[in-house]
Protein backbone atom coordinates (compact mmCIF):
# COMPACT_ATOMS: atom_id res chain seq x y z
CA UNK A 1 0.00 0.00 0.00
CA UNK A 2 1.36 3.76 -1.27
CA UNK A 3 -0.08 6.85 -0.34
CA UNK A 4 -0.86 8.58 -3.55
CA UNK A 5 -1.94 12.49 -4.19
CA UNK A 6 -5.58 12.54 -5.92
CA UNK A 7 -5.92 13.55 -9.44
CA UNK A 8 -8.97 15.96 -10.69
CA UNK A 9 -9.77 13.17 -12.94
CA UNK A 10 -10.60 11.00 -9.94
CA UNK A 11 -12.96 13.43 -9.07
CA UNK A 12 -15.63 13.01 -11.82
CA UNK A 13 -16.06 9.87 -10.40
CA UNK A 14 -15.99 10.37 -7.14
CA UNK A 15 -18.89 13.04 -7.81
CA UNK A 16 -21.31 10.61 -9.11
CA UNK A 17 -21.07 8.50 -5.89
CA UNK A 18 -24.98 8.43 -4.74
CA UNK A 19 -23.80 10.35 -1.51
CA UNK A 20 -23.90 13.52 -3.32
CA UNK A 21 -27.15 13.23 -4.79
CA UNK A 22 -28.45 16.97 -5.51
CA UNK A 23 -25.69 18.12 -3.12
CA UNK A 24 -23.90 21.52 -4.14
CA UNK A 25 -20.59 20.83 -6.05
CA UNK A 26 -18.65 23.00 -3.88
CA UNK A 27 -19.53 20.60 -0.03
CA UNK A 28 -18.61 17.78 -2.68
CA UNK A 29 -15.26 18.91 -3.65
CA UNK A 30 -14.69 20.39 0.22
CA UNK A 31 -15.48 16.35 0.73
CA UNK A 32 -13.27 15.06 -1.99
CA UNK A 33 -10.61 17.44 -0.77
CA UNK A 34 -10.64 16.35 2.66
CA UNK A 35 -7.76 15.37 5.15
CA UNK A 36 -9.51 12.16 5.63
CA UNK A 37 -10.58 11.45 2.23
CA UNK A 38 -7.14 9.82 1.13
CA UNK A 39 -6.20 7.96 -2.02
CA UNK A 40 -4.02 5.15 -2.18
CA UNK A 41 -2.06 2.32 -4.61
CA UNK A 42 -2.21 -1.33 -3.73
CA UNK A 43 -0.24 -3.92 -5.50
CA UNK A 44 -1.67 -7.16 -6.94
CA UNK A 45 -2.47 -9.70 -3.74
CA UNK A 46 -2.64 -6.49 -0.99
CA UNK A 47 -4.97 -6.63 1.54
CA UNK A 48 -7.82 -4.08 2.47
CA UNK A 49 -8.95 -5.31 6.58
CA UNK A 50 -11.03 -3.20 8.49
CA UNK A 51 -10.98 0.10 6.38
CA UNK A 52 -13.14 2.00 8.75
CA UNK A 53 -15.29 4.19 6.41
CA UNK A 54 -16.18 3.81 2.59
CA UNK A 55 -13.86 2.48 -0.04
CA UNK A 56 -14.23 4.02 -3.85
CA UNK A 57 -13.06 1.86 -6.59
CA UNK A 58 -11.12 4.30 -8.95
CA UNK A 59 -8.67 1.54 -11.20
CA UNK A 60 -8.04 -2.13 -11.01
CA UNK A 61 -9.96 -5.08 -10.01
CA UNK A 62 -10.77 -6.62 -6.49
CA UNK A 63 -12.53 -9.51 -4.83
CA UNK A 64 -14.57 -9.11 -1.54
CA UNK A 65 -14.41 -12.21 0.49
CA UNK A 66 -15.81 -13.06 3.97
CA UNK A 67 -13.89 -14.23 6.74
CA UNK A 68 -15.72 -17.81 8.08
CA UNK A 69 -13.24 -19.20 10.86
CA UNK A 70 -9.64 -18.49 10.76
CA UNK A 71 -8.27 -19.78 7.71
CA UNK A 72 -11.25 -20.21 5.39
CA UNK A 73 -12.57 -17.01 3.22
CA UNK A 74 -15.73 -16.91 0.88
CA UNK A 75 -15.84 -14.93 -2.15
CA UNK A 76 -18.23 -12.56 -2.28
CA UNK A 77 -17.54 -10.12 -5.50
CA UNK A 78 -16.19 -8.78 -8.03
CA UNK A 79 -15.11 -4.42 -7.86
CA UNK A 80 -14.04 -2.36 -10.70
CA UNK A 81 -13.79 1.47 -11.01
CA UNK A 82 -16.76 2.67 -9.28
CA UNK A 83 -17.79 0.52 -7.24
CA UNK A 84 -18.29 1.27 -3.65
CA UNK A 85 -16.83 -0.98 -0.56
CA UNK A 86 -17.46 -1.30 3.42
CA UNK A 87 -20.69 0.88 2.95
CA UNK A 88 -22.95 -0.97 4.89
CA UNK A 89 -20.09 -1.58 7.92
CA UNK A 90 -18.79 2.14 7.73
CA UNK A 91 -20.30 3.12 10.75
CA UNK A 92 -20.40 0.14 13.09
CA UNK A 93 -19.59 -0.12 16.48
CA UNK A 94 -17.14 -2.56 18.48
CA UNK A 95 -16.51 -5.83 16.08
CA UNK A 96 -14.20 -5.67 12.96
CA UNK A 97 -15.94 -5.41 9.24
CA UNK A 98 -16.91 -9.46 8.05
CA UNK A 99 -15.16 -9.00 4.91
CA UNK A 100 -11.75 -8.11 3.23
CA UNK A 101 -10.89 -6.61 -0.47
CA UNK A 102 -7.56 -8.14 -1.97
CA UNK A 103 -6.18 -6.10 -5.29
CA UNK A 104 -6.43 -8.87 -7.86
CA UNK A 105 -4.78 -6.53 -10.26
CA UNK A 106 -3.12 -4.05 -8.79
CA UNK A 107 -5.05 -0.90 -8.69
CA UNK A 108 -6.06 2.51 -6.86
CA UNK A 109 -8.94 3.21 -4.24
CA UNK A 110 -9.97 6.27 -2.49
CA UNK A 111 -10.79 6.15 1.44
CA UNK A 112 -13.58 8.10 3.10
CA UNK A 113 -13.18 7.85 6.59
CA UNK A 114 -15.34 8.19 9.37
CA UNK A 115 -14.50 11.49 10.13
CA UNK A 116 -14.78 12.50 6.69
CA UNK A 117 -18.51 11.39 6.18
CA UNK A 118 -19.32 12.59 9.37
CA UNK A 119 -18.40 16.08 8.26
CA UNK A 120 -19.89 15.69 5.08
CA UNK A 121 -23.27 15.09 7.08
CA UNK A 122 -23.07 18.05 9.08
CA UNK A 123 -22.26 20.37 5.88
CA UNK A 124 -25.41 18.87 4.54
CA UNK A 125 -27.80 16.42 5.59
CA UNK A 126 -29.20 16.00 2.20
CA UNK A 127 -25.68 13.40 2.18
CA UNK A 128 -26.79 11.91 5.69
CA UNK A 129 -30.55 11.35 4.02
CA UNK A 130 -29.08 9.50 1.15
CA UNK A 131 -26.98 7.75 3.00
CA UNK A 132 -29.83 6.40 5.11
CA UNK A 133 -32.21 5.91 1.72
CA UNK A 134 -29.32 3.73 0.38
CA UNK A 135 -28.86 1.53 3.89
CA UNK A 136 -33.03 1.10 3.69
CA UNK A 137 -33.11 -0.40 0.33
CA UNK A 138 -30.19 -2.79 1.42
CA UNK A 139 -31.75 -3.76 4.66
CA UNK A 140 -35.02 -4.56 2.42
CA UNK A 141 -33.40 -6.10 -0.36
CA UNK A 142 -31.43 -8.72 2.28
CA UNK A 143 -34.70 -9.19 4.65
CA UNK A 144 -36.53 -10.35 0.97
CA UNK A 145 -33.33 -12.26 0.22
CA UNK A 146 -33.21 -14.05 3.53
CA UNK A 147 -37.27 -14.86 3.72
CA UNK A 148 -36.92 -16.22 -0.04
CA UNK A 149 -33.79 -18.15 1.17
CA UNK A 150 -35.45 -19.28 3.88
CA UNK A 151 -38.77 -20.90 2.35
CA UNK A 152 -36.98 -22.90 -0.28
CA UNK A 153 -35.81 -25.77 0.00
CA UNK A 154 -32.03 -27.05 0.85
CA UNK A 155 -31.67 -28.67 -2.16
CA UNK A 156 -32.38 -25.20 -4.07
CA UNK A 157 -29.81 -23.18 -1.99
CA UNK A 158 -26.74 -25.34 -2.68
CA UNK A 159 -28.05 -25.57 -6.05
CA UNK A 160 -28.20 -21.94 -6.40
CA UNK A 161 -24.63 -21.60 -4.32
CA UNK A 162 -22.84 -23.80 -6.79
CA UNK A 163 -24.22 -21.94 -9.72
CA UNK A 164 -23.24 -18.33 -8.26
CA UNK A 165 -19.59 -20.18 -7.70
CA UNK A 166 -19.89 -20.87 -11.11
CA UNK A 167 -20.23 -17.85 -12.64
CA UNK A 168 -18.10 -15.75 -10.21
CA UNK A 169 -15.14 -17.97 -11.82
CA UNK A 170 -16.48 -16.75 -15.67
CA UNK A 171 -18.26 -20.12 -16.00
CA UNK A 172 -14.60 -22.06 -15.80
CA UNK A 173 -14.30 -25.92 -13.97
CA UNK A 174 -13.36 -27.23 -12.14
CA UNK A 175 -13.99 -24.89 -9.51
CA UNK A 176 -12.51 -25.26 -5.62
CA UNK A 177 -14.80 -24.57 -2.85
CA UNK A 178 -13.41 -21.79 -0.79
CA UNK A 179 -14.71 -23.33 2.36
CA UNK A 180 -14.87 -26.70 4.03
CA UNK A 181 -18.21 -29.10 3.67
CA UNK A 182 -19.22 -28.09 7.30
CA UNK A 183 -18.70 -24.77 6.49
CA UNK A 184 -20.87 -24.71 3.51
CA UNK A 185 -23.52 -26.46 5.52
CA UNK A 186 -23.47 -23.84 8.13
CA UNK A 187 -23.90 -21.19 5.21
CA UNK A 188 -26.91 -22.89 3.97
CA UNK A 189 -28.41 -23.59 7.45
CA UNK A 190 -28.72 -27.11 6.52
CA UNK A 191 -26.97 -30.56 8.51
CA UNK A 192 -24.37 -32.32 6.76
CA UNK A 193 -25.51 -35.24 6.17
CA UNK A 194 -27.85 -33.62 4.07
CA UNK A 195 -25.84 -31.28 2.53
CA UNK A 196 -23.73 -34.40 1.14
CA UNK A 197 -27.13 -35.95 0.26
CA UNK A 198 -27.13 -33.28 -1.86
CA UNK A 199 -23.87 -33.01 -3.41
CA UNK A 200 -24.25 -37.21 -4.01
CA UNK A 201 -27.64 -36.16 -5.56
CA UNK A 202 -26.37 -34.05 -8.38
CA UNK A 203 -23.43 -36.47 -9.05
CA UNK A 204 -26.16 -39.26 -9.40
CA UNK A 205 -27.55 -36.97 -12.07
CA UNK A 206 -24.34 -35.90 -13.88
CA UNK A 207 -24.39 -32.41 -13.23
CA UNK A 208 -21.23 -32.39 -11.05
CA UNK A 209 -18.32 -34.29 -10.05
CA UNK A 210 -16.68 -33.54 -6.86
CA UNK A 211 -13.15 -34.54 -5.83
CA UNK A 212 -12.63 -33.50 -1.82
CA UNK A 213 -13.25 -29.38 -2.32
CA UNK A 214 -13.02 -29.47 -6.05
CA UNK A 215 -16.01 -29.05 -8.20
CA UNK A 216 -16.28 -29.84 -11.80
CA UNK A 217 -19.48 -28.69 -13.78
CA UNK A 218 -20.29 -31.14 -16.14
CA UNK A 219 -24.36 -29.80 -16.62
CA UNK A 220 -24.03 -26.17 -14.64
CA UNK A 221 -27.59 -25.25 -17.05
CA UNK A 222 -29.20 -28.04 -15.06
CA UNK A 223 -28.24 -26.43 -11.65
CA UNK A 224 -31.15 -23.80 -13.19
CA UNK A 225 -33.71 -26.37 -12.29
CA UNK A 226 -33.06 -26.91 -8.69
CA UNK A 227 -32.32 -23.25 -8.11
CA UNK A 228 -34.67 -20.36 -8.74
CA UNK A 229 -33.12 -17.10 -10.44
CA UNK A 230 -33.95 -14.58 -7.56
CA UNK A 231 -31.65 -16.73 -5.52
CA UNK A 232 -28.67 -15.83 -7.83
CA UNK A 233 -28.87 -11.96 -8.02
Amino acid sequence: MEPISKEEKDFSLFSKVFLFDRVDDKIVKDCFYDDACRCFHYGCGELIHDPKGVILVLSGEWKAFRRIGEDTKLFLKRFQSGDLFGVGAAFRVGQEAPSDLYADKAGHLLQMQRDCLQRLFCAEPKSAENYIVYLSDRVTHLTGRLADCSSRTGEGRLSAWLLSLYIRAGHTSPVQLPCSLTELSEVLNISRATLYRYLDMLEENKIIHRIGRTIYFLKAEKLLEFSPASELN
